[in-house]
């Protein structure tokens, strides 16, 4: 993990960001920012005390909105259980601590803004109707403390969020200690102090914006007391562009060793198709016919005829009498294979009759 120091001018760039990711996925986002809300008014009308649940959680839901928006820039689908991931992360013990210690130091806040200012706080205990009963000054002095309690309480809160701005996401990323990360994200809120600045400014001028185009909007359609009910359907994507910033508020300022291993592999990769690209195309080679198996028979108009050097002579065959004698086959001993020849044996001469003459010997003889 490493430290950053942004631009000033970047701030805007973090608070358009949201939009910009609200844009790629808006009904997902839109989604889990509504499911948000109606827990939050389902708490409100159970307790007056809801908000002190909704800041135990806001350090788990911010780490989630970060991972979740992370997923969104990344082109992959994001859920409600990407919201919620930090809440069953193996980290959530540190998480939860982290959320308690917010709790106790938004209480103390809390506290003291309610005795500088104690109309809002009158207003906040007052139970929920319908604005059918209120009338264009009431609903005209309603809006001025609501804003006015808003605007000291958010100043107030100011120092605390920033220091607790990037330690969910640290923990929930790196892990460690609580004052670890609270100590990392005090550093790396005051190294950026001046982007925060820009960055707060945008959506305080955003808001400003929008609160005067829907108080035009209700003059306009003369029922002031619709004025609540628009500002409940344009809260949902402006509050959901603004926790999808939180990612490029946090990543601007922290570089994260799992992101820039992930950064260096898409460069590779980038590098590595870039240059296959501009390779020159590979040869064709011509394909190698296969070579004709062992036992195949070459016709016999294909055959050459064997020349000296590749049969052995054959000897011509050896008469002995009556027998007949081949001779030894290529690659084998004669001496082995042939009887030596024998002579042929002479031919018996009878015997003289008693008191013959003897034969002249013949010419043969």
């Amino acid at each position: 993990m490493k430290l950053r120091q942004a631009p000033a001018l970047d701030g805007y760039h973090w608070a358009r960001s949201g939009f910009e990711l609200l844009r790629r996925q808006p009904a997902a986002q839109l989604g889990m920012m509504l499911v948000l809300m109606v827990v939050m008014l389902m708490l409100r009308l159970l307790s007056r005390d809801s908000d002190w649940v909704v800041a135990l959680f806001m350090p788990a839901l911010s780490a989630g909105w970060v991972y979740s928006s992370a997923t969104v820039q990344a082109n992959v689908p994001t859920s409600l259980a990407r919201l919620v991931a930090p809440l069953v992360h193996p980290r959530r013990t540190s998480i939860l601590q982290l959320g308690v210690l917010f709790l106790l130091v938004y209480g103390v806040e809390m506290e003291l803004a309610n005795l500088i200012d104690p109309e809002f706080r009158a207003l906040a205990q007052r139970p929920v109707t319908g604005p059918s009963d209120l009338s264009s000054e009431q609903a005209a002095q309603l809006l001025a403390v609501t804003v006015s309690g808003t605007l000291l309480r958010g100043a107030m809160l100011v120092p605390t969020v920033l220091v607790f701005w990037h330690a969910p996401v640290i923990l929930h990323r790196v892990g460690g200690s609580v004052a670890r990360a609270l100590f990392a994200s005090a550093m790396a809120s005051w190294r950026n102090l001046a982007a925060f600045g820009v960055y707060g400014l945008s959506w305080f001028v955003a808001d400003l914006l929008l609160s005067a185009v829907l108080g035009l909007l209700a003059a306009a359609l003369g029922k002031p007391e619709q004025l609540f009910s628009l500002v409940f359907v344009v809260a949902i994507p402006f509050s959901a562009a603004f926790f999808a910033s939180l990612h490029a508020s946090v990543h601007a300022c922290i570089e994260f060793d799992e992101v820039t291993r992930a950064n260096a592999a898409a460069a590779a990769l980038a590098a590595l198709q870039a240059t296959a690209g501009s390779a020159p195309p590979p040869v064709e080679v011509p394909p190698v016919a296969p070579p004709a198996p062992a036992n195949t028979q070459t016709p016999a108009a294909a055959q050459t005829p064997a020349t000296p050097s590749d049969a052995a002579p054959q000897a011509p065959a050896i008469v002995a009498g009556d027998a007949t004698v081949e001779p030894a086959a290529a690659g084998t001993d004669e001496r082995a294979a042939s009887p030596s020849p024998q002579p042929p044996a002479p031919a018996p001469t009878p015997a003289p009759l008693p008191g013959a003459a003897p034969s002249p010997p013949s010419d043969g003889a």
